[in-house]
């Protein structure tokens, strides 16, 4: 009973008027059903109820997206120029800033330093000659008597093994603290003297070691402190080691120089130096806690130390400050991540958009279909005889009795003025008569991205200039009648034996073979659309510039994601097995084809790459136009797997009237790949869309 019930229904529906199964309905607010006119639900084919549930779902998408972009836009906007003066703001109102008048990078943070021997209670006249006179030909502390390893002197430390590659600079600042003489020549001198008679001494092989610090040679101060690492008794080696720990500072070996003066630490944590190297030293490896600890130490034994106390300022400042940067890089990281998700949910609302509005009728059709049923009413409320309709009548042929039913067709042309005009004498309210007044009635087909009442403002702010409909007629138009007589001269490519064999037969000179055939490219030209007002107008570069660096090639499957299967022709094997499509060489002549777009020619490849990348991310209408046009730049450049791979997004986006344009160029593609099935497989689809161009 049900299934009876169910195929009534079906075939009441079926059997109702041409109105009713082609006009969309809605039920508003207060319960009224009300006709839409420019519906999205408004099918090509009203016939098909699986095409149409496939419409809705995408509809049903479409208003979720755009209720996620209309809510998300602050996330665009809030990004905006966040960071903007964020790090100047923050050093002139933190008090830590404040205190240490410059900023952390600013410190001499390798500045030199020296525990003297005074501090240990070590006089130097005690261990050298002060009123020796010094000779013509002075000499240099050389430490080089003999010492293979001692366990004392960081021999471990890469720093100290590669001493002799060390690149060190002259601590000039170093002179007046230890030399005692006004030339640190003259003070080498008197050292070298006294090490002749004690080889042992580790005062002076300190002292050397000085000496060839204020000279910038690490090699040699790091030969002089092994020795006297070597020779020190355990209480005096803090001397040495501050010295190794700042030569290894100073040759950017800083983790090795903390391990030596923590040691320095270690044995004597009294000294004010000691503390303020360490200082120092942290800093630089920005272990800001233990930098402000060694600083607070150097300050509780010298309160009065101002550079040690600038310097702490300075390493809490930088500390907060570093802390507020990372937390503004998480907020600014959080954005991004969510401004990546709207821009996927956009182009995915674009995608879906261009696909509701290829299914959608046309304009002009719908336009017809509200009409006919505005007049359907006003037939139904005049006592005329109907003039369109299904008509059933008994008809009797002999002993059989059948049931006809006849389709009357409206006898009107399919205009607004026409329905005014034939049907004046029908009353008509006046609320109809504004309905037909507001239809607007357009020839020319819905664009690809054009969604009727799905028009909200983001999307209009986008839209400055409509890119996505043809400048000028089709070079090969075509006609559904056949041509008039006058026609024959003016549009020749309409004839049904154009091009005739013999124009053919005049260049054909000898039997050519396959990878002969020259290289076959149909442009949007064709169609009426202008290339070079997509590279340079619609992406804000005038005649005769540059765009700007760097360039970029237009590698299409970063752009839109089709995975193998989205599209339709993803059946066919050469579609399958494009990745194993051998690689050809540049075509000059599709180059030339390239470059004549931008700047009358006088342009690169490159260039013009990055003009069709730029217009792509920009989202330019036509985007099937655009992917043509990338599809065309790898053919030239060789690259047939990524020409591929743009012309299968071309023909994902192309609407039905320009289909043969893809569908040409990867045929040429294919048989350049000896995939001669294929390609006449595609070569055929083009002639079922284009029969007059293709040929």
């Amino acid at each position: 009973m049900l299934e009876y019930s169910l195929m009534v229904l079906v075939g009441g529906i079926l059997s109702s008027s041409y109105v009713d199964t082609t006009t969309h309905w809605m039920v508003t607010e207060d319960g009224k059903l009300q006709e839409q006119p420019d519906s999205m639900l408004s099918m090509k084919k009203h016939y098909d109820l699986v095409a149409f549930m496939h419409q809705e779902e995408r509809v049903e998408k479409l208003e979720k997206l755009k209720t996620y972009i209309v809510e998300n836009q602050a996330i665009v906007d809030s990004t905006d120029d966040k960071d903007d003066g964020f790090e100047e703001m923050f050093l002139s109102t933190e008090e830590s800033c404040i205190k240490a008048v410059k900023r952390l990078p600013e410190f001499d943070l390798y500045i030199s330093t020296v525990l003297p021997l005074e501090n240990k209670g070590i006089r130097a006249e005690d261990h050298i000659d002060l009123k020796l006179s010094s000779p013509p030909d002075l000499t240099q502390p050389f430490c080089n008597s003999p010492l293979e390893f001692s366990i004392h002197a960081f021999e471990h430390l890469e720093g100290v093994q590669n001493r002799k590659n060390l690149q060190g600079l002259p601590e000039l600042g170093l002179k007046s603290a230890i030399t005692h003489q006004e030339s640190e020549d003259e003070y080498g001198h008197l050292v070298n003297v006294a090490l002749q008679h004690n080889q042992t001494s580790w005062v002076l092989y300190n002292m050397a070691a000085f000496y060839w610090r204020i000279k910038g040679n690490s090699n040699e101060a790091i030969e002089c402190l092994r020795r006297a690492m070597h020779y020190s008794p355990s209480s005096y080696r803090d001397i040495a080691y501050v010295s190794l720990g700042n030569i290894l500072h100073r040759s950017r070996y800083s983790h090795e120089a903390a391990i030596v003066v923590e040691a320095a630490l270690d044995l004597s944590n009294s000294l004010n130096v000691n503390h303020f190297t360490l200082g120092n030293i942290y800093a630089v490896l920005t272990e800001y806690n233990k930098s402000i600890e060694c600083f607070d130490n150097t300050l509780a034994l010298q309160p009065e130390f101002e550079a040690a106390e600038k310097r702490r300022w300075a390493v809490i400042c930088h500390a907060k400050l570093e802390r507020a940067l990372e937390s503004q890089h998480s907020d600014l990281q959080s954005a991004l991540e969510k401004l990546k998700e709207y821009q996927k949910k956009h182009e995915t609302m674009q995608s879906l958009s261009e696909k509701v509005a290829m299914e959608q009728a046309y304009r002009t059709d719908r336009v017809m279909r509200n009409a006919e049923f505005i007049q359907h009413q006003s037939l139904r409320k005049s006592d005329s005889k109907p003039m369109m309709g299904e008509h059933c009548e008994l008809a009797v042929k002999g002993d059989e009795r059948t049931v006809v039913c006849k389709w009357k067709e409206p006898d009107y042309d399919r205009s607004v003025g026409d329905i005014a005009e034939r049907f004046s004498n029908i009353p008509i309210t006046e609320t109809e008569v504004l309905q037909l007044q507001n239809i607007e009635v357009e020839d020319d087909r819905v664009n690809a991205l054009e969604l009727g009442t799905f028009r909200d403002s983001y999307m209009a702010e986008q839209e400055s200039q409509d890119y996505s409909k043809p400048v000028r007629p089709p070079t090969y138009p075509t006609t559904e009648a056949p041509p008039a007589a006058d026609e024959a001269v003016s549009a020749p490519h309409l004839a049904a034996d154009w091009p005739p064999f013999s124009e053919c037969d005049s260049y054909k000179t000898r039997q050519l073979t396959w990878d002969e055939y020259p290289s076959t490219f149909l442009p949007p030209e064709n169609k009426g659309f202008d290339s070079r007002v997509f590279l340079a107008e619609a992406i804000d570069i005038e005649a005769g510039q540059q765009h700007p660096l760097p360039w970029y090639r237009p590698l299409c499957v970063n752009i839109v994601d089709l995975k193998q299967g989205d599209m339709f022709l993803d059946r066919i094997p050469s579609f399958q097995q494009r990745d194993k499509v051998t690689l050809g060489s540049a075509d000059p002549n599709l180059t030339k084809i390239l470059l004549s777009w931008v700047n009358n020619g006088d342009a690169v490849e490159e260039e013009v790459g990055q003009r069709i990348l730029t217009a792509l991310k920009q989202n330019l209408a036509p985007r099937w136009l655009l992917y043509n046009l990338a599809g065309l730049y790898w053919r030239a450049a060789g690259n047939n797997y990524h020409a591929i791979e743009c012309l299968r997004r071309s023909l994902h986006f192309v609407p039905a009237d320009y289909v043969d344009v893809p569908l040409v160029n990867v045929a040429n593609i294919f048989t350049k790949w000896e995939k001669f099935e294929d390609a006449l497989n595609m070569t055929r689809q083009a002639l079922i869309f284009c029969p007059h161009e293709v040929r």
